[in-house]
């Protein structure tokens, strides 16, 4: 169902996953794929497709219930410490990974804001 924005929330989350997989395909392919970079990626692919359920939901609702605003704040800015760290390591599940979750987390911030400012699900 189509919310204000014009796009279901199962077509925003196929946008990103499909920017995910463009990300990872302009990767070097002489990138050497051991365990580590294995398991770290599964490790990135997980902690990143969490916030979907979250970021689904307040695009139906409009709601963000009890998130609480210092937490998304504090998280937007560990995970982009995490992306510098990443560029400065030149590791591009790290700088992907948390490039994504700073994507998604933005957007559940800005529902965050939205409802703060009173034009939530009030306002529907």
């Amino acid at each position: 169902m189509p919310n204000d924005y014009g796009e279901s929330p199962d077509t925003c989350i196929q946008s990103i996953v499909r920017l995910g997989v463009a990300i990872f395909r302009t990767i070097d392919a002489e990138l050497e794929m051991d365990l580590t970079t294995a398991v770290g990626g599964f490790a990135a692919a997980w902690t990143t497709i969490s916030y979907f359920p979250q970021l689904k939901k307040c695009w139906e609702t409009g709601e963000t219930g009890d998130l609480s605003i210092g937490m998304l704040i504090t998280l937007i800015a560990g995970l982009s410490t995490w992306v510098v760290y990443g560029i400065l390591r030149g590791d591009v599940v790290v700088i992907t990974a948390n490039c994504i979750s700073v994507c998604l987390l933005s957007a559940i911030s800005a529902f965050k804001v939205k409802e703060m400012l009173g034009d939530g699900a009030a306002g529907r």
